[in-house]
């Protein structure tokens, strides 16, 4: 568009302290409502970082704020490198859904305010939105890169291995999202007709899905449980190495960026590279689940999409030709049924 962004004035890590009422109170009620946990703590991420990123710009606050300003931000929000999420990782431009997801943050914190009075004017209403792919980026990992993933994860190497081998094959075998097998716990295991079934409550929406696991599973997961001393709270935790040597396990949730993290570090170690993450692995949950002949409802059901057509677009091939139904159907051409 052509306006210019000033450099920023160095790292901006904190947002102002400015007057309450200029700035908790809209967060606190942009971020009010029917939001989810994630939702909610996430928007309330990228408001502070709004308010901070137009003090360290400009030196303004959200309240006298217009809308060139606001673009200029936009502008510079999306030309500006942040770091790899791997140690090793070059530099990168912040995604197109990230850029969305902050623009919507902001949207949301002006219309809140304007409509509980805090601000007179909304700046934010004509910021643009950035177009995303149909198509979700990533890959879906073959059956034998699957076990190759497990298998990097040795379950008699030592505690990490053990949790790490059931976080993964969770992440395999439910297609659910980092976040939400990070917050499945002990009491969310149950036996249902005699199947041991995991029910995770899905990051949007809070609607609850139930996931059988198959018996060998069930057993690996209380191995691990049984190993841990875990007997409440959530199943995954995190291991630290004393000084001894010796592996724990600590209380507590294991957060969701240590989930893609572990899953980084075991891909790479199995040759499948570091840019593998969780995200992957439900996709890779899905499109298997397609390939073995599943009806596209249950799958999506157990993925926990709000549409078939979300569904379809996870289901990542290499080769489409193999299953147009066009063999099918020429098959059935050539013999008929009785």
């Amino acid at each position: 568009m052509g306006v210019p962004v000033p450099d920023p004035p160095g790292p901006i890590t904190a947002y102002p302290s400015l007057p309450r009422g200029i700035i908790s109170d809209p967060v606190e009620a942009a971020v009010a409502g029917s939001l989810s946990p994630e939702t909610k703590a996430a928007y309330t991420r990228d408001i502070r970082l709004f308010l901070a990123d137009i003090h360290g710009l400009f030196g303004i606050g959200p309240a006298t704020a217009t809308f060139d300003d606001l673009l200029r931000w936009w502008e510079w929000l999306k030309s500006r490198e942040i770091p790899g999420k791997t140690k090793d990782a070059e530099p990168r431009k912040a995604r197109p859904s990230t850029l969305n997801r902050r623009v919507a943050a902001v949207k949301r914190f002006y219309r809140e305010g304007c409509r509980r009075g805090l601000f007179s004017a909304d700046p934010s209403a004509s910021l643009p939105l950035l177009r995303v792919g149909k198509d979700p980026i990533g890959r879906a990992l073959t059956p034998a890169e699957c076990g190759r993933l497990l298998a990097a994860c040795p379950r008699d190497a030592g505690l990490r291995g053990a949790r790490d081998h059931v976080a993964i094959a969770l992440l395999l075998t439910t297609g659910a999202r980092a976040s939400e097998v990070a917050r499945a716990g002990v009491a969310d295991l149950s036996f249902d007709a005699g199947v041991r079934v995991l029910a995770l409550k899905q990051r949007k929406g809070g609607k609850e899905t139930r996931h059988p696991l198959a018996p060998s599973l069930s057993a690996v997961v209380d191995a691990w449980v049984a190993r841990g001393k875990i007997t409440d709270g959530p199943i995954l935790r995190a291991v630290v190495r004393l000084q001894d040597g010796l592996e724990v396990v600590r209380p507590g949730v294991l957060g969701r960026r240590s989930i893609h993290a572990l899953v980084s570090f075991r891909a790479e170690r199995a040759g499948l590279g570091a840019d593998v993450g969780p995200h992957d692995l439900r996709k890779t949950f899905i499109t298997m689940s397609s390939d073995g002949g599943h009806d596209l409802v249950d799958v999506s059901d157990a993925a926990g999409h709000s549409t078939i057509e979300q569904t379809r677009r996870y289901i990542l091939r290499s080769e489409n030709l193999v299953h147009n139904p066009g063999f099918t159907v020429w098959g059935m051409i050539e013999h008929p049924p009785e």
